[in-house]
């Protein structure tokens, strides 16, 4: 529960020191602002029976439902992009259920010879659209052979972006919030 508080204060419902431009804030004064009943809110609306059950579908503990097909998932290396390819929609599908612009952004390590894709999805906001707040995980994980859960790497960062998203959908915000789950992270920048 506190990554996702930590997601939600990150998004902008509060202001914390960083976003204030304050240096050597001690962490008494990180979040000088009043209680926002909003806020509690939405924390209390991630259940952890959500939680765990994105868990479980991410890393192929249950079933997921993909383009109107049920499977599951037994591996999100980056190096079998079938795989990867239908992680990454199962995010994509997740973010357009809750009404947030998503689009994929794909990549290509031709030294490598590999290529994947990311999710990109973004909530415009309404007073600072240009500031952009990033909330991020890695969907992919290791190891490049046999069966790959990556709960920890980064299954749960990944659930964490997920339901932030879930629980910030419908609200407006002043900063611009953008919900990226890469692939390929490990290859660096391309594409």
């Amino acid at each position: 529960m506190r990554k996702i508080f930590a997601l939600l204060v990150a998004a902008g419902l509060v202001l914390s020191a960083s976003l204030m431009g304050c240096s050597g804030c001690t962490s008494s004064s990180l979040f000088p602002v009043a209680r926002s009943e909003t806020v509690v809110q939405m924390i209390a609306g991630v259940q952890q029976a959500e939680v765990e059950r994105l868990l479980r579908e991410l890393t192929g503990e249950s079933p997921i439902e993909v383009g109107g097909v049920t499977l599951t998932l037994t591996t999100r290396n980056t190096g079998n992009e079938a795989a990867t390819r239908l992680a990454t929609q199962f995010v994509f599908e997740f973010m357009q259920d809750r009404d947030i612009g998503v689009v994929y952004h794909d990549w290509a390590d031709p030294e490598e010879g590999i290529a994947g894709r990311n999710v990109i999805a973004q909530m415009d906001g309404v007073d600072r659209p240009d500031e952009i707040v990033m909330i991020t995980a890695h969907v992919d994980c290791m190891p490049d052979e046999g069966r790959a859960p990556g709960a920890d790497d980064n299954a749960s960062g990944s659930v964490g972006v997920m339901l932030a998203a879930a629980q910030l959908a419908g609200h407006t915000f002043e900063r611009t919030i953008r919900f990226v789950l890469f692939t390929g992270e490990e290859y660096g920048p391309s594409g």
